[in-house]
């Protein structure tokens, strides 16, 4: 069930307020699924940092070097970032929706594109091209 203490924590981390609650809701959702145990103790202690001032520095000594919560922190930030983020088993797990593709904060933030961009229509390449008849 997702909480609003991810995207509390998820505005901390990526340093960008009104996250979309539901992009929140389903990258909660894909995180979980993907480091369960991991993630369930990030969030229980990452839940504890109290919000305003200050909620930045609580949050960077929570993952000081050595936490065992780093490596669910940076998926958490690559997600809201790229809308995807990388398993433990090393492989990718992509956006799962246009939506979530195009909330990439890359592109409010930096200015820039997500990651391999293209000028096609979301989902263009699962469709033959035309001239391979």
């Amino acid at each position: 069930m997702p909480t609003s203490s991810f995207k509390t924590i998820s505005e901390i981390a990526t340093g960008v307020d009104n996250l979309d609650p539901t992009i929140a809701n389903a990258y909660e959702a894909r995180i979980s699924e993907a480091f369960a145990k991991k993630f369930d103790a990030f969030l229980k202690d990452a839940a504890k940092i109290p919000a305003g001032p200050g909620a930045e520095a609580a949050l960077s000594e929570l993952l000081k070097p050595g936490s065992p919560h780093l490596e669910v922190a940076r998926q958490i930030i690559q997600i809201w970032y790229t809308s995807q983020f990388t398993r433990p088993d090393g492989s990718v797990d992509a956006p799962q929706t246009e939506d979530q593709f195009k909330s990439a904060l890359l592109w409010r933030v930096i200015g820039a594109v997500a990651p391999a961009y293209s000028d096609r229509p979301y989902g263009y390449w699962k469709d033959k091209p035309a001239n391979f008849a």
